[in-house]
């Protein structure tokens, strides 16, 4: 899932409930019984992974063609176009996942209801908790809250069938890191989350790595999940971090987004020459396209798109400013993200806010005091989750210091 998934406080708290993988968790149904199905479902997964959506959905359909009335295929469908729409800023795709999840959630009801209770409570749940990231992706809040509560009924059920399955492994893992660590980031969710089942930080973390292990549909998500969950304070590894990062890149090599996740753990490894290399190709690619600079490339026309030139830009803006200590050039390709993330229109962003105090950073080293300050508060403004606001804060006092 292209999005990080500790930049907001409230995307955080989503996350608790984003436990899902296109097919991946199905059990004890007629489902993972089927190995035909099982193997096409990998079969289109893998293109999903790969950026190849088109075929993808082909691949998908053909599934819902021979399972007319199971929610999987539906769920897939929903799967494949979310990543393919979180890659950009088009909306293009919202409604065909809004509709494909509702469809799922329908026969979910009518087909496994009574005879498949795992499968509907664990549907339910993922399809709900696809809904909530689907509006908190859109910034719909309140709507992204209602679709969050209607799948707490399902939580508990999904934990319960952790022990017997590997892809609800996947899933109680994820929560069970993030109810741990989610007050680290917003101490107002703490009562909150006294309604929900305890988290766990190692247990979390053992699940994930166990669907990691398996070679189960769930390996991906989990990497990616890894990714950033082995770079924050709770799960500090960054030889783990590494290593999923490594295994994301080699096991789909033609998803550029995965690339630039490569080059972005490398940057906050410390492993600045690595990563300098592939966000250089990286940016070759997306700007030898034509109109790259002049107008924002969606998904719809590659999968080199101006959201993730904003990305590549600012990596390797960090690997200039950290690596080699030269903040003239830094300011260079933190511009040119900030540019990228105007063409997609952008203003408020983890990458926008980050660009502008990076940017303040490097004048400061080059002791240019108000466009320090100037980078700082533009920062600040476009800093809508406060991911930034300590630093931001502690630069401009300094500035203000005689």
């Amino acid at each position: 899932m292209p999005h990080n998934p500790s930049n907001a406080p409230l995307l955080k708290f989503l996350l608790c409930y984003l436990l899902w993988i296109g097919g991946g968790q199905m059990v004890k149904g007629q489902i993972l019984e089927d190995s035909m199905f099982m193997a096409r479902a990998h079969a289109g997964l893998n293109l999903t992974y790969n950026g190849r959506y088109d075929e993808a959905d082909q691949a998908f359909e053909g599934l819902l063609e021979d399972f007319p009335a199971h929610p999987a295929p539906h769920f897939l469908k929903a799967t494949n176009r979310w990543w393919q729409s979180s890659t950009c800023v088009t909306p293009f795709f919202h409604s065909i996942i809004d509709q494909q999840l509702r469809l799922g959630l329908e026969k979910s009801e009518q087909y496994l209801a009574v005879d498949h209770p795992d499968e509907h409570a664990l549907f339910q749940y993922l399809s709900h908790a696809l809904h909530a990231k689907l509006a908190a992706y859109r910034q719909e809040w309140f709507t992204a809250a209602n679709r969050g509560r209607k799948l707490i009924p399902y939580l508990d059920d999904c934990i319960a069938y952790s022990d017997s399955s590997v892809e609800f492994c996947f899933a109680s893992g994820v929560y069970h890191y993030y109810a741990a660590t989610i007050a680290e980031s917003n101490v107002l969710l703490t009562p909150f989350m006294a309604f929900f089942p305890d988290g766990n930080v190692s247990k979390g973390l053992e699940e994930l790595e166990e669907s990691i292990s398996s070679g189960s549909l769930t390996r991906p998500e989990a990497m990616y999940y890894l990714t950033y969950i082995y770079l924050e304070p709770s799960a500090r590894d960054t030889v783990r971090a590494q290593v999923m990062a490594q295994r994301l890149h080699r096991d789909f090599p033609l998803n550029p987004w995965f690339t630039c996740e490569y080059a972005r753990v490398k940057v906050h490894t410390g492993f600045h020459e690595e990563a300098i290399p592939v966000l250089d190709q990286l940016i070759a690619n997306y700007e030898g396209q034509p109109g790259a600079i002049q107008k924002a490339i969606t998904c719809l026309e590659s999968n080199y798109t101006t959201k993730l030139a904003m990305r590549a830009y600012h990596y390797r803006g960090l690997s200039y400013l950290d690596g080699r200590h030269d903040p003239e050039r830094a300011i260079e390709d933190f511009q040119s993200s900030l540019d990228y993330a105007a063409l997609c229109g952008i203003s408020e962003d983890h990458y926008v806010a980050g660009s502008w105090y990076y940017q303040g950073r490097c004048h400061e080293e080059l002791e240019q005091v108000e466009m320090a300050r100037n980078a700082y508060l533009n920062a600040k403004e476009a800093d809508a989750y406060g991911e930034f606001g300590d630093r931001i804060n502690k630069s401009l006092k300094r500035l203000a210091q005689p």
